[in-house]
């Protein structure tokens, strides 16, 4: 039976992302593996041994390298480590600007356009990182966006500030909008435009 439209989509976007993830771009191959594999992508990536899922990513599409998570996370807490110390200002507001930039790169390069990583800033930078994504997303056309911002687990307190600020920030200043935290996930955010 031939595959319907969704199907193909589908089994391409798995494709895309073994391949962003794992670095191999032999498309049969990618397919015969997905094929003995029962069309898991993240079961083909941890077969290659190169691939760990995003944590808060959608399970068999939205795949990482191992190597590109651990860069971006080293990137941004190097950043932060310098703004902690306690810098000029003049310093801080570059740093900021520097660990804006790492987050924005880091979302473009990834497989979704409609979920985003705001693990790593602070709670100033993430609200006003929110608030464009907000705004990038209503002149797209799209609905709803994902704010991924952690359940706060690493937070000394066990909350995340930076989840509760945006949730505010949301509800207050942009009443357009309408912001709920993810049942399947504390740390993520469902904005609907």
């Amino acid at each position: 039976m031939p595959l319907t439209k969704y199907e193909k989509q589908h089994q391409q976007r798995m494709v895309g992302a073994v391949k962003k993830a794992s670095g191999i771009q032999d498309t049969l191959a990618i397919n015969e593996a997905l094929a003995d594999n029962g069309n898991d992508a993240k079961k083909v990536c941890d077969n290659f041994g190169v691939i760990r899922a995003h944590t808060g990513a959608r399970s068999n599409v939205e795949l990482r390298s191992q190597a590109s998570i651990e860069a971006h996370e080293e990137n941004m807490e190097a950043i932060l480590m310098k703004l902690k110390r306690g810098p000029k200002e003049e310093t801080k507001v570059k740093l900021e600007k520097e660990l804006l930039q790492e987050a924005r790169s880091y979302n473009e390069r990834r497989n979704s356009h409609d979920r985003f990583d705001l693990h790593c800033l602070t709670v100033n930078l993430a609200v006003i990182y929110a608030k464009e994504l907000i705004e990038e997303a209503r002149k797209k056309g799209l609905r709803t966006i994902f704010l991924v911002t952690g359940a706060g687990n690493n937070s000394p307190n066990g909350v995340c500030n930076t989840k509760r600020a945006i949730m505010w920030e949301i509800k207050w200043n942009m009443p357009q909008c309408r912001v709920t935290e993810d049942p399947s996930n504390q740390g993520m955010l469902i904005v609907e435009l």
